[in-house]
């Protein structure tokens, strides 16, 4: 918490401190990008990955919901880490001068922007929580002769809306797009999500036609995450972070 709090500190100050980026205060700016990407890459990056991975399954054992989860979240995590990889690269670079800047600057922004993600998620994870306390509430001032009216509803609160299955399913809400992102920065919803021509684009995915084993690695990836996480999960019958429970 407290290295995500300092990242977006440092995040906004990048985004917003247009004074620090020019003349006698130039030094700011690249000093806070520089332990922005330091706290990124060696603290949040790797705690996000590896919260991701080892996510638990709730009581309820919900190992497919959480796999769900699992998957988008490190895909999430390992595109801010290819942004921002590319935005430092650039901006080493500077092969274009002050264009190579603003194109450092576009490419810092959408990893930032995936590093917030949970931003999104939040909110609809807390009216899932509370529409899962309001159904509870409901059930339980029914009379006792709606019993199967009562217990329905209670099951569907405990079950369907489980704190666990809530998180992966809001997650997964705008997760969607790992399905249209197959070949992962060089995916034609990526490319149009930056408004680049032939020579922006070249100079931020390194080069103007992907390799092979570039388009391996990205077609690769979800595979990836399902192997991971049944290697975490023994085969998805063991919960990887077992809440223990007090006697």
């Amino acid at each position: 918490m407290l290295g995500g709090t300092a990242l977006w500190s440092l995040g906004f100050l990048q985004c917003m401190g247009k004074s620090f980026r020019r003349d006698e205060k130039a030094w700011i700016h690249r000093m806070s990008g520089r332990l922005y990407l330091f706290i990124w890459s060696f603290i949040c990056g790797p705690t996000a990955a590896y919260l991701s991975l080892f996510c638990g399954t709730g009581p309820h054992n919900a190992q497919i919901s959480m796999t769900v989860f699992a998957m988008v979240s490190l895909d999430t995590t390992l595109l801010a880490y290819y942004y921002m990889w590319r935005a430092f690269v650039v901006v080493k670079r500077r092969a274009r001068g002050k264009d190579s800047v603003a194109l450092h600057g576009q490419a810092m922004q959408a990893g930032m922007g995936l590093t917030m993600s949970i931003l999104v998620q939040r909110p609809l994870q807390f009216l899932v929580i509370v529409l899962r306390k309001l159904l509870l509430l409901f059930a339980w001032s029914l009379p006792v002769f709606f019993s199967w009216t009562k217990g329905g509803i209670e099951g569907f609160a405990l079950y369907v809306l489980d704190h666990h299955v809530g998180l992966s399913v809001t997650t997964a809400a705008f997760g969607f797009y790992m399905l249209l992102i197959v070949d992962g920065p060089r995916s034609k919803i990526l490319c149009q999500a930056f408004p680049l021509d032939a020579v922006q684009a070249e100079e931020l995915l390194g080069s103007s036609k992907p390799h092979f084993l570039e388009l391996l690695f990205w077609r690769c990836r979800v595979p990836v995450y399902l192997i991971l996480r049944a290697l975490v999960t023994n085969a998805w019958t063991s919960d990887p972070n077992p809440v223990a429970v007090p006697n």
